[in-house]
């Protein structure tokens, strides 16, 4: 491997190179210590000393700080070019959403330019009204987000329902689709169930015919909610991400699994499956990321706003849920006053906002998973309120960072630059510290990107699983798209 630091003079510290050796010994407390260390390392540390000889590169390891210099070095170089062309992209991104705004601007206010905005306007509504109608879900008879699920056509409907034991003796619900060979998990974000994979399902459907004969993609709702049992006593402390990723291991047994074709997590899920995949190797194919970080979730939202990120929103998130689990959900007045308010106000903003939203779009199913998403958080009672709250505050105390380099499963990354809630430079990040990945940025996506863009995510998502990682590295080189995709149709190398 080429060095691109220096190596430091051999021997240690106040001792010339000539008088100390490269093999001095080390105890066995500095051995454990090294335990730790990537398969490279390992390589390079024995019981005997640092100075084995790297079967890699022909190089000796002299000392630790050799080791991190060439090893690491190179994560550390990877992860600052990421950064470096997250802040191109969302540069781009903030350029184009100021120029779209200053456009709109100009057209609102000159009247003779507004036949133009209604044009546009007219066109938008046109997309909109087609892809109503070629949906497989009812929109026209949805009077509520809770309706989703009686307007949704069998083809989206899960083939089997039912519930398993975990290995500390909780009953999970758990819902598959499909009835293939090949088992594809999917690793919901909190307060999410599976009908917000809808459009993806749907599309992916449309893209491969075959899809439920070759595939059955399973999923299962974590501790505490929909339906699912949560811990009895030290509840706060038993819906870590590890718990989560054992819930998948005791469900793959469960139904027979021996290894899983893929993994796909969103948001919340996006941590699930990336520990699942560095836990449990050998039971992982490939994994897809979307819309995620690594971990400290709370702490890190809205960190890309200036001034008020990580020191302001960061610390009201934590006590708003703490509000919330503790002065709310113990009470049943209290809390059915609180979701009768929400849930009003849930149904106000998918008229005024969401609506509006979605004929830009061009597409119906955001206005309504978009509220069904925050409908679910109030209505589905206290206990689902109160550990949807505690699983964002184990989300917040969890990372992944430092096992990445040493996931050697392929992974594909979703991400949308105008995302504030898992900022886009956390997806960066990861692929920079990810050996086998890509990255693809969408340069108006949110945090909701498998709804805005549900055509292309489908067609990423099934090129990704159905070849092999280097015939879908050749039509797509590099750790990170370099173009950022604009609009919601098939991609383009």
């Amino acid at each position: 491997m080429k060095r691109i630091f220096r190596r430091p003079p051999r021997g240690r510290p106040g001792m010339s190179p000539k008088t100390s050796g490269s093999t001095s010994s080390l105890p066995d407390s500095s051995y454990h210590h090294y335990r730790s260390l990537p398969d490279k390392a390992m390589s390079c540390v024995s019981t005997t000393g640092i100075g084995s000889q790297d079967s890699d590169s022909g190089e000796a390891f002299d000392s630790f700080a050799d080791y991190v210099y060439q090893v690491w070095g190179f994560y550390f170089a990877y992860a600052a070019s990421s950064y470096l062309l997250c802040c191109a992209h969302l540069a781009v991104a903030l350029a184009l959403l100021a120029g779209q705004l200053a456009v709109a601007a100009v057209c609102l206010s000159v009247p003779l330019l507004w036949p133009l905005v209604v044009l546009f306007l007219r066109k938008r509504y046109d997309i909109y009204i087609k892809r109503r109608d070629e949906s497989l879900i009812d929109f026209a008879k949805m009077e509520t987000p809770a309706s989703l699920a009686d307007c949704m056509s069998a083809e989206l409907r899960p083939e089997e329902m039912g519930r398993f034991v975990t290995r500390d003796r909780l009953s999970l619900t758990y819902e598959v689709f499909g009835s293939g060979p090949a088992a594809i998990l999917l690793c919901n974000g909190v307060n999410c169930s599976s009908m917000l994979w809808a459009k993806i399902y749907e599309h992916v459907q449309k893209d491969m015919p075959d899809f439920k004969t070759k595939y059955r993609v399973v999923t299962w709702n974590y501790r505490g909610l929909f339906g699912s049992d949560q811990p009895k006593h030290g509840n706060a402390g038993k819906c870590s991400v590890h718990h989560l990723v054992d819930d998948a291991v005791d469900l793959m047994h469960t139904l027979g699994v021996r290894r899983w074709h893929a993994v796909m997590g969103w948001s919340t899920g996006v941590q699930v499956a990336g520990q699942l995949a560095a836990s449990y190797p050998e039971f992982v194919d490939r994994v897809i990321l979307c819309n995620g970080n690594a971990g400290q979730t709370l702490t890190t939202a809205f960190s890309v706003l200036p001034l008020v990120g990580n020191f302001v929103l960061g610390r009201l998130l934590h006590l708003l849920i703490f509000a919330i689990r503790f002065a709310i959900c113990p009470y049943p007045q209290a809390y059915a006053r609180v979701a009768g308010r929400y849930r009003r106000a849930v149904l106000w903003m998918r008229k005024y906002l969401w609506h509006p939203m979605g004929i830009l779009h061009g597409n119906p199913a955001f206005e309504w998973l978009f509220a069904l998403n925050w409908w679910d958080l109030f209505g589905n009672g206290p206990v689902h309120t109160n550990n949807t709250g505690i699983i964002l505050q184990a989300l917040d105390s969890h990372s992944m960072e430092m096992v990445l380099p040493e996931v050697q499963t392929p992974v594909l990354i979703i991400t949308g630059l105008l995302d504030i809630m898992t900022p886009a430079f956390q997806s960066y990040g990861m692929a920079g510290l990810l050996p086998k990945v890509h990255l693809v940025p969408f340069m108006g996506g949110s945090h909701h990107c498998i709804l805005e863009y549900p055509r292309v995510c489908s067609s990423l998502i099934t090129e990704f699983i159905e070849s092999s990682w280097g015939a879908f590295r050749a039509n797509h080189s590099g750790k990170i798209r370099l173009k950022p995709v604009m609009e919601d149709k098939p991609l383009t190398a």
